[in-house]
């Protein structure tokens, strides 16, 4: 101690500071162990890599406006894709619908949580920011969850559904039960950015097919050390994300493809599943 007090101060400070991040950093460390461990779960129905599946991100959104019956219907109709991708949210008199955004209308006053189905089913979808050669030659409204699920199950492809936003298992039991009776565990996957929704969907069906998505390397890290398949934003994937998620039994989603060369890369790295707006080859 005594030595300690005899180094001039800008080396104390600098010892104090060193010793203050280590503490700091073994702290933050020890938390995300702990939530890791809290949060951990057994999950079902990956069997290993299996070749790598194409989604067709809310629906084929190069040819057609996004979560749209146009988008689903042509991503049903093309044989490039083993299934369809698309984000749901409840209205105010509990109608699930598929859209990205809380309020994807034209009239930007309105929002789906806030409004009744009856009043928003005709509202006209803003289409300002549709991807590269998607058709805006024709109007486009909001569609059901109903018809996107009738969509999947006829074509045969697998249902790739994002929950936006927290819900309580109680919310989630219809969208839920109804995918699987349509679909069967295998075709209807369950995704979310947020870790209690999909409890919430474990809670309802033990058996469900689950991933949860993450845009930074910790967040997937920790995500798939809880046992969970992962949708990972493209910037961040490596050959360790894969490898260690297979280690792990686990599924790699990738987000999201918009160039041939991305998809040929992605399919060359044994990802599991590649999310993508366009169709190649």
């Amino acid at each position: 101690m005594k030595r300690f007090r005899d180094l001039k101060k800008p080396y104390r400070i600098t010892i104090i500071a060193i010793a203050a991040i280590l503490v700091i950093l073994l702290t933050l460390v020890w938390v995300m162990f702990a939530i890791i461990s809290l949060h951990y779960t057994d999950t079902f129905g990956y069997n290993g890599y299996n070749g790598t599946k194409v989604i067709a991100h809310r629906g084929y959104s190069g040819m057609y406006y996004d979560n749209t019956e146009q988008s689903f219907q042509a991503a049903a109709d093309n044989p490039f894709f083993d299934g369809i991708e698309t984000d749901i949210r409840r209205t105010k008199d509990g109608v699930w619908v598929c859209s990205h955004d809380d309020n994807p209308f034209k009239d930007k006053d309105v929002y789906i949580t806030k409004s009744n189905y009856d009043d928003i089913k005709n509202l006209p979808l803003d289409v300002s920011n549709a991807q590269e050669g998607a058709d805006l030659s024709i109007e486009y409204f909001i569609p059901t969850y109903e018809e996107y699920l009738d969509i999947c199950a006829s074509s045969g492809k697998i249902a790739l559904i994002e929950i936006k936003g927290k819900y309580s298992s109680k919310d989630l039991t219809d969208p839920v039960n109804d995918a699987i009776t349509l679909l069967g565990y295998n075709r209807a996957l369950f995704g979310s950015f947020t870790l209690s929704s999909i409890e919430s969907v474990l809670e309802i069906q033990r058996y469900a097919r689950v991933l949860l998505f993450a845009g930074q390397s910790i967040v997937a890290y920790c995500f798939n050390n809880m046992g969970y398949s992962i949708g990972v934003n493209k910037k961040i994937l490596n050959d360790t994300v894969i490898e260690r998620a297979h280690e792990n039994d686990t599924a790699v989603f990738v987000y999201t493809i918009i160039e041939e060369n991305e998809y040929a890369e992605y399919e060359a790295m044994k990802v599991d599943y590649i999310i993508t707006n366009y169709a190649f080859g």
